[in-house]
């Protein structure tokens, strides 16, 4: 029987930012994770076992995993192998290209503003540990979501008073076509024609 390695000597510090490959306006089809792990207080060097979900803050909801495969904050069924290296490791949650991660992300994933990342590492001995404590995802769904805004989608309701000014409208965008009949009055013309003849 294989010695069970004590939940407090697997630790982890992570980092979440968005992956940057791909186009403008296009929202990125991964985030990127970064960690580190030590087994019994030494940073684990070799290729190890992960497995990935994204749950509530309570764990009991699972919002999405790397295969798909997590039901109410529980272990996923397959691993995701990771080159381990002094302890630090890196992959691209949902993105399908890296071996063992079949499920993708999709921004309305990041609607559920308590949604936390969920790692479990097995080191090839002790069998598969839940690292803690789940790792909070900050700004990174926000930024997500945002980048899925689609064109039109932001209406004069939703900017705030004075939220556009004249020095933020670009030279000649604003013509003739654009404007309602009642847009300018005649004692604007007026205004500006005495200004001339000064």
């Amino acid at each position: 029987m294989r010695a069970k390695i004590p939940l407090p000597y697997f630790t982890t510090l992570c980092g979440l930012f968005l992956a940057v490959a791909n186009a403008p306006a296009q929202p990125p089809p991964h985030l990127n994770y970064q960690g580190r792990v030590s087994v019994d207080g030494t940073n684990f060097h070799g290729t190890g076992q992960f497995k990935f979900a994204l749950v509530n803050a309570t764990g009991d909801a699972t919002y999405w995993s790397h295969d798909g495969s997590s039901v109410g904050g529980s272990e996923p069924d397959t691993a995701v192998p990771l080159n381990v290296d002094r302890g630090l490791y890196a992959v691209a949650l949902g993105d399908s290209s890296q071996p063992g991660m079949t499920s993708a992300l999709t921004p309305g994933l990041f609607m559920n503003d308590d949604a936390v990342l969920r790692v479990w590492f097995d080191d090839g001995v002790a069998g598969p540990q839940q690292l803690v404590p789940d790792q909070a995802l900050a700004s990174v769904g926000s930024a997500f979501v945002a980048m899925t805004v689609p064109d039109g989608a932001i209406q004069t309701s939703q900017l705030a008073n004075g939220a556009v000014t004249g020095p933020k409208i670009a030279p000649s965008t604003i013509t003739s076509s654009l404007l309602a009949n009642s847009a300018v009055q005649e004692h604007n013309i007026r205004t500006r024609r005495m200004a001339l003849e000064l």
